[in-house]
């Protein structure tokens, strides 16, 4: 009787001890995983609400950074979006934008459906290729669009092949283009992630960036409106975001462009700038006209009020301000270096993060090998994600450069992470490995190692407490214990 009881109890034990493990390793095991999904999230904040788009897409214009996405690979129609590519060949082919051109009849008939947006131009008419792009970027005039691409290429299938060169060039890799008007087509797509490329090419150009930016813009008379000082010459601007006393007027704005068509839905690129921080945002599809201005506003406002944007110049005045010795495997190449950045790029970050929580690469890759100056580039990094990179151009002995240039072009197929100043700091990290050294010089373990480690660490020991409580020891412990247990209760009679 007292064996079956003790088996019944040692069976029990075996039981409890092994659901404590269990529990155990999964109360470590699932908070660990918490926490680090807890930690990344919310450092990356995200934007929580809908949009009314069936696409979006928001970038920092001068860091390139992705802050938001819904659906940004979906091939969509662009309807008027495309103007903006209409817009960029133009100024790749076009020297002096003062430069006149003839509307040809083909220009004012061709692939233009009834209804569509023109300025009521009649072939023969004469216009700038200045007032043309301003009619093609603000009321988005169709038959400007076909003048534009006929002067540019002779012919609108030939401006067709320059744009879908240009989209390739760009990286625009879910693009196509069948017309520079952006009239609806089957085969003419897009996705809002290639038109964010798009504008942010773009808007390198002061010039494009100051016409969309312009509320109104009088041509010259055309035989239509042959009295200068006809209203009918005036062209507005669609994008209500800049017209302020409109109701989607947004502070900031600084350019943009709308589009229609009843296959497209209502689209819209906006660019806007605050406090440094130039965002551009893409959406596409939305079912009523004010749709669009509301959804830029709340994303747009949401990512103000949590991102900032720093230029790499003013926070890592190292690149700018200093001189250094520059070695390469002990090779001495420029006794005295100054390195500089390049004015504009920037990094992104949430606002609760500094630029010195940042990692750092430095590569001696030379992409432009057509600037002698150019030694490389660098990159910034928060918890291994790319937040901005800028190139790094260096200025010393000229007696020296040559063979700098020279040197760095023969080893441009090299990535080295190097230190190229003395100080607490000299450390260039390269994240992408899972052990690396720190700011300070001390090896650290990349967060999936750590996470790694703890997992294995949990598991070496529970099956170290799993072997010792089903062990014979514990058993004759546990019986020992057991017995002295009953023998007390018996002794003072519990």
């Amino acid at each position: 009787m007292k064996v079956k009881k003790w088996k019944r109890q040692k069976k029990l034990n075996n039981v409890f001890v092994r659901f404590i493990c269990i529990f155990l390793f999964f109360t470590l095991f699932i908070n660990k995983i918490i926490c680090y999904a807890a930690s990344d999230s919310d450092i990356w904040v995200k934007y929580g609400g809908e949009i009314n788009g069936r696409a979006g897409f928001l970038l920092d214009a001068n860091s390139g950074f992705e802050l938001y996405e819904k659906r940004s690979d979906e091939k969509l129609y662009p309807a008027s979006l495309t103007k903006i590519m209409t817009a960029v060949v133009v100024f790749d082919n076009v020297n002096n934008i003062d430069e006149i051109l003839t509307f040809s009849y083909n220009a004012v008939t061709n692939n233009l459906e009834k209804n569509a947006t023109t300025i009521g131009a009649s072939a023969g008419d004469t216009l700038s290729v200045k007032d043309c792009l301003y009619a093609i970027l603000l009321p988005s005039a169709n038959d400007a669009a076909n003048a534009l691409a006929e002067y540019v290429a002779g012919s609108i299938r030939d401006f067709v092949m320059l744009m879908n060169e240009k989209a390739k060039e760009l990286g625009m890799t879910n693009t196509h283009f069948e017309n520079p008007t952006g009239l609806h087509h089957d085969n003419q797509y897009t996705t809002a992630r290639d038109l964010g490329k798009l504008m942010m090419f773009a808007m390198k150009n002061d010039i494009f960036t100051q016409i969309c930016s312009t509320n109104s813009y009088k041509h010259a008379p055309i035989r239509r409106y042959k009295n200068p000082d006809n209203s009918n010459n005036v062209m507005l601007n669609t994008n209500s975001m800049l017209i302020r006393g409109n109701s989607n007027y947004y502070r900031g704005t600084i350019a943009g462009k709308t589009g229609y068509t009843s296959q497209s839905g209502y689209n819209l690129i906006v660019a806007t700038e605050r406090d440094g921080m130039r965002l551009i945002f893409v959406v596409l599809g939305c079912k009523k006209i004010n749709d669009r201005f509301v959804d830029a506003k709340n994303v747009l406002n949401f990512y103000y009020e949590n991102y900032k944007s720093l230029m790499i110049k003013d926070v890592d005045a190292r690149f700018n301000t200093s001189m250094y010795d520059f070695t390469i495997k002990n090779i001495v190449i420029v006794e005295v270096l100054h390195i500089t950045v390049n004015d504009r790029d920037c990094i992104t970050l949430p606002k609760d993060v500094d630029f010195s929580d940042l990692t750092y690469k430095i590569s001696y890759r030379v992409e432009d090998v057509n600037d002698p100056y150019s030694i490389g580039s660098i990159s910034y990094y928060l918890n291994n994600k790319l937040v901005g990179s800028t190139s790094l151009q260096g200025r010393g002995d000229d007696s020296k450069e040559e063979i700098l240039t020279s040197y760095l072009n023969l080893s441009s197929s090299v990535d080295e992470v190097k230190d190229v100043y003395s100080s607490q700091n000299s450390n260039y990290i390269n994240v992408d490995m899972p052990i690396y050294r720190d700011s300070s010089g001390n090896l650290v373990f990349s967060k999936p190692i750590l996470t790694l480690f703890m997992i294995l660490s949990v598991l070496i020991t529970i099956t170290i407490l799993f072997l010792f409580f089903t062990s014979r020891y514990f058993a004759n412990v546990n019986k020992m214990v057991y017995n002295r247990w009953r023998k007390f209760k018996r002794r003072y009679r519990l």
